[in-house]
């Protein structure tokens, strides 16, 4: 098809309507140094949700990368224990996370899921006695002590999952623990009474 106009020329009524104006109105441009800030401040509300979190003791564990996450929370759980008196040393294979008053104690951790659910995972049957289950919500800490065959039969195959609703566990967990006042009974249980008291 032949144009009206040779390669590299553009019609005379294109150049009046757009290279006309380009040359107008480009001098005049001034562009704000927080442009992209305040456009990503005015188009945010489209994309996201009220933050829950904000505000939260908890908040900071969110945005761990999900290593540093796991890690964070075993040191959480040490802290926690050797508050109470507790005797906890570091693990001796990778099977398990401490070794609390001569037990092997594997740790998962879980931030509350948009559904209203803690999902513990990869509980897998490794070298470990016992299970703790640190849970946190914007509001709360949980936490549960499990032995490892209970912790194996709610998990079940094929994902090594534990899920719940905090204020709804099964009745397996429920009386392992839950906020940590409740946790009490299920750490004597599993522990004995703390070594290093007084």
């Amino acid at each position: 098809m032949q144009l009206p106009y040779h390669d590299g020329e553009l019609p005379l009524e294109f150049e009046r309507q757009h290279h006309s104006t380009r040359r107008d109105t480009g001098a005049q441009l001034q562009v704000p140094e927080d442009l992209l800030v305040s456009s990503s401040s005015s188009v945010s509300p489209q994309y996201t949700t009220s933050d829950t979190w904000s505000g939260s003791p908890f908040a900071w564990l969110r945005l761990l990368a999900t290593a540093s996450r796991a890690k964070a929370a075993e040191s959480m759980v040490e802290h926690a224990l050797l508050h109470l008196g507790f005797r906890v040393a570091q693990r001796t294979s990778p099977g398990h996370d401490r070794i609390v008053e001569g037990r092997k104690v594997r740790i998962k951790f879980s931030t509350l899921w948009r559904s209203g659910l803690y999902t513990f995972q990869q509980v897998k049957d490794e070298d470990y006695e016992y299970v703790l289950l640190l849970g946190v919500s914007p509001g709360h800490g949980h936490l549960w002590v499990l032995e490892k065959a209970t912790a194996l039969r709610l998990a079940g195959s094929p994902t090594a999952w534990i899920s719940f609703a905090p204020e709804a566990p099964p009745v397996e967990i429920g009386a392992a623990g839950g906020l940590p006042s409740a946790a009490a009974g299920a750490l004597l249980a599993a522990f004995g009474p703390p070594s290093n008291l007084g």
